[in-house]
């Protein structure tokens, strides 16, 4: 069985912890996280002071030990001078239509646009994108 591994990606001033959105999700946690923490893609980077700790207890128990999660290689740390998690979207939590929508877009996207760039470019979009698709594509999705 594969071991999850968790990293916190940060610069001189800040950190964010990496991890998968539907893993929030079925936590149930999603509404209590913060607009410090960001999202792209499939991932959210949850801010060093709160978001990331909620998700941590949540995840291994109020008791954890952030000093054995390290060492048993659960969590990492990236640094860099400067990160691009700033630049990344601020954390949402999105509605069920708001997700199928985001969905049929994409896919449409999918079908107009074949390079790796633009798939990736695709995938990673929110929902103001898909939004900014829909009417300039007149996908006519409601």
């Amino acid at each position: 069985m594969k071991k999850e591994t968790y990293i916190y990606f940060s610069d001189p001033s800040h950190a964010w912890l990496r991890v998968k959105i539907s893993e929030i999700e079925k936590m149930g946690i999603g509404l209590t996280i913060s607009k410090s923490s960001y999202r792209k893609g499939q991932y959210a980077y949850l801010e060093e002071d709160s978001d990331a700790p909620k998700f941590l207890k949540a995840k291994f128990g109020e008791s954890l030990n952030l000093a054995q999660l390290e060492k048993d290689g659960i969590i990492k740390t990236s640094y860099a001078d400067k990160t691009t998690v700033r630049d990344f979207d601020n954390f949402v939590v999105y509605n069920d239509d708001e997700k199928l929508f985001m969905k049929i877009i994409k896919n449409k996207m999918y079908n107009l646009f074949s390079g790796k760039n633009s798939r990736k470019r695709i995938m990673n979009a929110e929902l103001d994108s898909c939004k900014y698709w829909n009417e300039y594509y007149n996908f006519g999705v409601m």
